[in-house]
């Protein structure tokens, strides 16, 4: 198991420099693209309540005891840390294995990178050189699942999460990569780290309008793999024509009039 005390005691200098940069580089962009234009309000406030959810995310980090793994770092020092595969696995000076991770903060061109040595598995946490198999992992496809002979790794950056990296119940020889980030194999299907209650095989993906709708024969899936209920299904009717709305409407909410 991971030690956690230690990566707690270890790395938190670095998480605090991490957080400052971050917020600094995304405050300054922010300001640079909304400066002359008081009409992006909007996006000012959508990259606001993106930095609100990343403090609420770091004030659970560091008000909670050992049971919380913090991200590593954003930099890793090149003379400490050696690549080992592929501009995604890293080696540091005691032989801890790293997975790089990046992301585009939302409404901005900042790219965040992100260094993991741990997983989680059914609410436990590991060190990533104990699970995976360094020669068989990859990236699948340029997603956010990584996989090897062993298993298939989903990450998942929001909503904050203390378990961004997860090993998923999906068989690495034969899963389908799926449109809107779902993939599934003959058994499970899965948003991201979150397994979904759907029968694997019938389970698709549909286009309506801009939305991506995941469908099997008893559930419609949109927003982040979570079941449609009616009251979000019912605007689709100034998408769909009338005939396509009404048989999925019939379909999957008969006992609506």
């Amino acid at each position: 198991m991971f030690d956690q005390g230690t990566l707690w005691k270890t790395e938190t200098k670095k998480i605090i420099n991490a957080i400052d940069n971050y917020f600094l580089e995304s405050t300054i962009s922010l300001f640079k693209r909304a400066a002359n234009n008081i009409t992006r309000l909007a996006e000012i406030k959508n990259i606001m309540k993106s930095l609100y959810y990343i403090l609420i995310s770091c004030l659970l980090l560091f008000s909670c005891e050992k049971k919380t793994v913090p991200v590593i770092t954003n930099t890793l020092e090149s003379h400490q840390y050696i690549l080992i595969k592929d501009d995604l696995l890293f080696k540091d000076n005691n032989n801890n294995i790293y997975l790089r991770v990046n992301e585009v903060f939302p409404s901005t061109d900042s790219l965040y990178s992100a260094y993991y040595d741990y997983l989680t598995k059914d609410g436990h946490y590991f060190a990533l050189k104990d699970i995976i198999d360094i020669d068989s992992f990859q990236q699948i496809d340029n997603t956010q699942y990584f996989k090897d002979k062993r298993a298939v790794y989903a990450y998942q950056q929001f909503p904050p999460r203390f378990d961004p990296i997860t090993i998923i119940e999906i068989n690495p020889e034969k899963f389908e990569l799926l449109p809107d980030n779902y993939i599934k194999d003959d058994k499970n299907v899965y948003w991201l780290t979150k397994k979904l209650d759907a029968d694997a095989k019938q389970f698709h993906v549909i286009k309506v309008g801009n939305m991506m709708l995941g469908v099997d024969n008893n559930h419609l899936f949109w927003s982040q793999g979570d079941i449609m209920e009616y009251k979000d299904f019912e605007p689709l009717k100034n998408i769909l024509n009338a005939t396509k709305f009404e048989k999925l409407k019939q379909q999957y909410f008969p006992e609506e009039k």
